[in-house]
């Protein structure tokens, strides 16, 4: 939704996943199926004329409350998952310039 005809900038959707750190943390199977979510709601969003990016708060898996970074705490990107985010985002940029 709107707020007050403003754009809005989605802050994450808090897909998680057992890690490393937290192997009994509960959410989606592997850091693969983040990626298929985070396209999943790309599409959703992209037509809608609000949306105006994307910013993921955790940008690093950290031992404390924030658990769902791109990256593990040894600064090793979640492959499966930042592959994936690039892609949907190439594919997003792609589809944004043809609208």
């Amino acid at each position: 939704a709107q707020c007050g005809d403003k754009p809005v900038i989605v802050a994450d959707i808090g897909n998680w996943t057992p890690t490393e750190l937290d192997p009994h943390r509960e959410g989606l199977p592997d850091h693969a199926a983040r990626g298929a979510d985070y396209g999943a709601a790309m599409e959703v969003l992209l037509d809608e004329p609000w949306f105006a990016g994307w910013h993921w708060c955790g940008y690093v898996e950290n031992t404390g409350g924030r658990g769902w970074g791109l990256k593990d705490p040894w600064d090793e990107p979640y492959r499966p998952l930042t592959d994936a985010i690039t892609e949907h985002n190439r594919r997003a940029a792609a589809y944004r310039k043809g609208n």
